[in-house]
């Protein structure tokens, strides 16, 4: 598969510039954000390995910290979470958790449950800070199935969400928004976004009227980037559970790195096997001018 040709094609050439810019840099650093792995799913299109890989590149990549963006395990129970936990505590730097529906769907009952998550993980929904930059982490997974939203999540969070931005925005020199699930759909998903769409459009204007830096997401299986209301939105769900569309429409397994100075740029990392890099002629004489594509395999041998 020709990866450099896919990126083109998905709307990013590995570096990705957001062009958000308020004050004065004071150090430059980044992180590693990406979602939705299923452990413990005895589906054989779910492939949880994955996320060990991108472990493995993390801890060669050294970022500041790792932050995951939800459905982790494949449903909530204790040996699900316990192999999910494992695999993240093999990283070698802070790591954060998301809530995502999987994490807290009962599937033995149908009913849901953050009480593993808590145990876990702690708060569902949170902030931290690091440099200059403030995060706010939300709890948008709902009742595990439908429907998934900030409000239906936990009826406090979205007062507790704006009083955040309200107190905090003009303190940092950027601010993040992350939320398991996206307010919208990216293209071809469909119902799989902020049930009321009411919320999505107060959402999405209040990241606006705030100035958000960029809101991350993953629960749809790709890698989608857009714009709504000026904001910046980047859902990044392919750590290892199934695709949901082709390589050429995002549909391939990734993480993302989010570099953050007086501009924040984002490069997306395709998981790969191999690569190689094959000339468009066997021959080449001084004075040639030559093509070549990158060719890269990933983890399945695709």
């Amino acid at each position: 598969m020709d990866w450099l040709r896919r990126a083109m094609y998905t709307g990013f050439l590995l570096f990705l510039p957001i062009g958000h810019t308020a004050g004065a840099a004071n150090s430059e650093f980044f992180f590693i954000f990406c979602g939705d792995s299923r452990f413990g799913s005895d589906s054989p299109k779910d492939h949880p390995e994955i996320l060990e890989q991108i472990v493995q590149e993390v801890n060669i990549r050294k970022p500041a910290f790792f932050l995951y963006g939800g459905d982790g395990p494949d449903h909530n129970t204790e040996e699900s979470y316990r192999a999910f936990k494992a695999c993240l505590d093999k990283l070698e730097v802070p790591y954060y958790n998301v809530v995502g529906n999987h994490d807290i769907y009962v599937k033995a009952t149908g009913g849901y449950s953050r009480d593993n998550h808590r145990k876990l993980f702690g708060r569902t929904y949170y902030t931290f800070e690091y440099d200059d930059s403030y995060f706010i982490v939300l709890d948008s997974s709902g009742h595990g199935g439908r429907p998934w939203g900030v409000r239906v999540s936990s009826p406090e969070q979205w007062k507790w969400m704006v009083g955040e931005l309200e107190a905090n925005v003009s303190k940092y020199r950027h601010t993040f928004v992350v939320t398991h699930t996206p307010p919208y759909d990216a293209p071809p998903m469909e119902n799989h976004a902020f049930t009321d769409p009411q919320e999505a459009e107060e959402f999405v204007k209040l990241m606006a009227k705030y100035d958000v830096t960029a809101v991350l997401c993953s629960h749809e299986h790709l890698y989608y980037r857009t714009e709504w209301e000026g904001v910046p939105y980047i859902i990044s769900g392919g750590a290892g559970a199934v695709l949901y569309a082709p390589a050429d429409r995002g549909g391939f397994y990734h993480y993302i790195e989010v570099h953050v100075g007086d501009e924040v740029e984002v490069r997306v990392i395709p998981v790969l096997r191999s690569i190689a890099v094959i000339p468009d002629s066997a021959r080449v004489e001084v004075g040639d001018t030559i093509r070549f594509r990158a060719v890269g395999i990933d983890p399945l041998g695709r």
